[in-house]
Protein backbone atom coordinates (compact mmCIF):
# COMPACT_ATOMS: atom_id res chain seq x y z
CA UNK A 1 0.00 0.00 0.00
CA UNK A 2 1.46 3.66 -0.79
CA UNK A 3 1.33 5.91 2.10
CA UNK A 4 -1.48 8.31 0.24
CA UNK A 5 -3.45 5.07 -0.25
CA UNK A 6 -2.45 4.70 3.72
CA UNK A 7 -3.60 8.22 4.99
CA UNK A 8 -6.92 8.46 2.64
CA UNK A 9 -7.98 4.99 3.90
CA UNK A 10 -6.84 6.51 7.53
CA UNK A 11 -9.12 9.56 6.40
CA UNK A 12 -12.74 7.32 5.61
CA UNK A 13 -12.14 5.51 8.59
CA UNK A 14 -11.74 8.53 10.78
CA UNK A 15 -14.90 9.66 9.19
CA UNK A 16 -16.92 6.63 9.09
CA UNK A 17 -16.17 6.34 13.35
CA UNK A 18 -17.03 10.13 13.95
CA UNK A 19 -20.59 9.39 12.33
CA UNK A 20 -20.85 6.19 14.14
CA UNK A 21 -20.32 8.06 17.38
CA UNK A 22 -22.82 10.56 16.39
CA UNK A 23 -25.22 8.28 15.34
CA UNK A 24 -25.14 6.33 18.42
CA UNK A 25 -25.04 9.32 21.07
CA UNK A 26 -28.73 8.94 20.68
CA UNK A 27 -28.59 5.35 21.59
CA UNK A 28 -29.80 3.52 24.86
CA UNK A 29 -26.70 3.93 27.80
CA UNK A 30 -25.15 0.42 29.10
CA UNK A 31 -26.15 1.34 32.07
CA UNK A 32 -28.61 4.38 33.98
CA UNK A 33 -29.50 4.55 37.69
CA UNK A 34 -29.79 7.36 39.95
CA UNK A 35 -31.16 7.67 43.28
CA UNK A 36 -31.68 10.70 45.54
CA UNK A 37 -33.25 10.57 48.63
CA UNK A 38 -32.99 12.32 52.23
CA UNK A 39 -33.76 11.47 55.49
CA UNK A 40 -37.21 13.71 56.21
CA UNK A 41 -37.89 13.71 52.32
CA UNK A 42 -37.94 10.10 51.08
CA UNK A 43 -36.37 8.80 47.42
CA UNK A 44 -36.32 8.73 44.20
CA UNK A 45 -35.00 6.15 41.94
CA UNK A 46 -34.67 5.75 38.21
CA UNK A 47 -33.08 2.63 36.58
CA UNK A 48 -32.93 1.87 32.69
CA UNK A 49 -34.32 -1.64 32.13
CA UNK A 50 -33.58 -2.35 28.52
CA UNK A 51 -34.99 0.54 26.74
CA UNK A 52 -37.17 1.41 29.31
CA UNK A 53 -36.48 4.22 32.43
CA UNK A 54 -38.46 2.64 36.05
CA UNK A 55 -39.35 6.07 38.03
CA UNK A 56 -40.07 5.02 41.54
CA UNK A 57 -41.10 7.78 44.36
CA UNK A 58 -41.12 6.56 48.23
CA UNK A 59 -42.19 8.36 51.25
CA UNK A 60 -39.66 8.63 53.94
CA UNK A 61 -41.23 5.93 55.71
CA UNK A 62 -40.54 4.13 52.27
CA UNK A 63 -43.98 4.01 51.14
CA UNK A 64 -44.58 3.86 47.54
CA UNK A 65 -45.64 7.41 46.02
CA UNK A 66 -45.36 6.95 42.38
CA UNK A 67 -44.04 4.31 39.89
CA UNK A 68 -44.03 4.68 35.96
CA UNK A 69 -42.23 3.89 32.71
CA UNK A 70 -40.79 6.13 30.72
CA UNK A 71 -39.05 4.82 27.17
CA UNK A 72 -36.64 8.36 25.85
CA UNK A 73 -36.85 9.11 22.36
CA UNK A 74 -33.39 8.88 20.57
CA UNK A 75 -33.33 12.70 20.86
CA UNK A 76 -34.24 12.65 24.75
CA UNK A 77 -31.07 10.56 25.02
CA UNK A 78 -29.11 13.10 22.75
CA UNK A 79 -29.97 15.82 24.97
CA UNK A 80 -29.68 14.26 28.19
CA UNK A 81 -26.21 13.39 27.05
CA UNK A 82 -25.44 17.03 26.77
CA UNK A 83 -26.97 18.00 29.93
CA UNK A 84 -24.73 15.11 31.65
CA UNK A 85 -21.71 16.95 29.34
CA UNK A 86 -22.43 20.63 30.64
CA UNK A 87 -22.72 19.20 34.16
CA UNK A 88 -19.36 17.73 33.99
CA UNK A 89 -20.81 14.19 35.25
CA UNK A 90 -18.47 12.16 33.03
CA UNK A 91 -15.22 13.99 36.17
CA UNK A 92 -17.43 12.73 38.98
CA UNK A 93 -15.52 11.08 41.93
CA UNK A 94 -16.67 8.13 43.32
CA UNK A 95 -17.55 9.61 46.81
CA UNK A 96 -18.78 13.11 48.46
CA UNK A 97 -19.29 12.50 51.92
CA UNK A 98 -20.31 15.22 54.68
CA UNK A 99 -19.72 12.27 57.98
CA UNK A 100 -20.92 15.36 60.16
CA UNK A 101 -24.42 15.45 58.99
CA UNK A 102 -26.10 11.85 59.13
CA UNK A 103 -29.55 12.71 58.09
CA UNK A 104 -29.34 15.04 55.15
CA UNK A 105 -29.66 13.88 51.45
CA UNK A 106 -27.83 10.52 49.95
CA UNK A 107 -27.19 10.58 46.06
CA UNK A 108 -26.14 8.07 43.91
CA UNK A 109 -25.27 7.47 39.50
CA UNK A 110 -24.32 4.82 37.63
CA UNK A 111 -23.77 5.60 33.99
CA UNK A 112 -22.28 3.95 31.01
CA UNK A 113 -22.56 4.64 27.87
CA UNK A 114 -19.29 3.21 25.73
CA UNK A 115 -17.81 7.17 26.06
CA UNK A 116 -18.51 8.15 29.91
CA UNK A 117 -18.46 5.70 32.87
CA UNK A 118 -19.01 7.05 36.23
CA UNK A 119 -20.46 5.66 39.45
CA UNK A 120 -20.56 8.11 41.77
CA UNK A 121 -22.65 8.05 45.09
CA UNK A 122 -22.62 11.24 48.13
CA UNK A 123 -23.76 12.09 51.00
CA UNK A 124 -24.51 15.59 52.04
CA UNK A 125 -21.67 16.79 49.67
CA UNK A 126 -22.19 17.36 45.95
CA UNK A 127 -20.11 17.68 42.58
CA UNK A 128 -19.26 20.81 40.79
CA UNK A 129 -18.59 20.79 37.23
CA UNK A 130 -14.87 19.54 37.30
CA UNK A 131 -15.47 16.92 39.66
CA UNK A 132 -14.51 18.38 42.46
CA UNK A 133 -16.12 18.32 45.94
CA UNK A 134 -18.00 21.54 47.21
CA UNK A 135 -17.24 21.08 50.99
CA UNK A 136 -20.64 21.74 51.78
CA UNK A 137 -24.08 20.09 52.38
CA UNK A 138 -26.02 22.59 49.55
CA UNK A 139 -25.97 21.27 45.84
CA UNK A 140 -23.71 22.87 43.77
CA UNK A 141 -25.50 24.44 40.29
CA UNK A 142 -23.64 21.49 38.42
CA UNK A 143 -25.85 18.95 40.77
CA UNK A 144 -29.15 21.35 40.02
CA UNK A 145 -28.23 20.81 36.00
CA UNK A 146 -27.64 17.23 36.44
CA UNK A 147 -31.57 16.82 38.75
CA UNK A 148 -33.19 18.74 35.97
CA UNK A 149 -31.71 17.02 32.77
CA UNK A 150 -33.09 13.27 34.53
CA UNK A 151 -36.64 15.40 35.01
CA UNK A 152 -36.42 16.82 31.50
CA UNK A 153 -36.09 13.34 30.36
CA UNK A 154 -38.69 11.38 32.46
CA UNK A 155 -40.95 14.29 31.41
CA UNK A 156 -41.43 15.41 35.06
CA UNK A 157 -41.92 18.72 36.30
CA UNK A 158 -39.13 20.79 38.08
CA UNK A 159 -38.22 20.23 41.39
CA UNK A 160 -39.90 17.10 41.03
CA UNK A 161 -37.20 14.50 42.18
CA UNK A 162 -36.39 15.02 45.80
CA UNK A 163 -40.45 17.35 46.78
Amino acid sequence: MTPQRYWHSIGLLAVFLAGSAQANSGAVPQQFEAQIGGFFDGRTHVVLKGTRLEYTRYTATQQLIEHSQITPTAAQWRQFRQALQQAGVCSWQARYANHQVLDGTQLQLRWHDGHCEVNASGSNRYPDTQGRDNQKPEPTPAFTQYLQAIETLLGLQPNRLCR
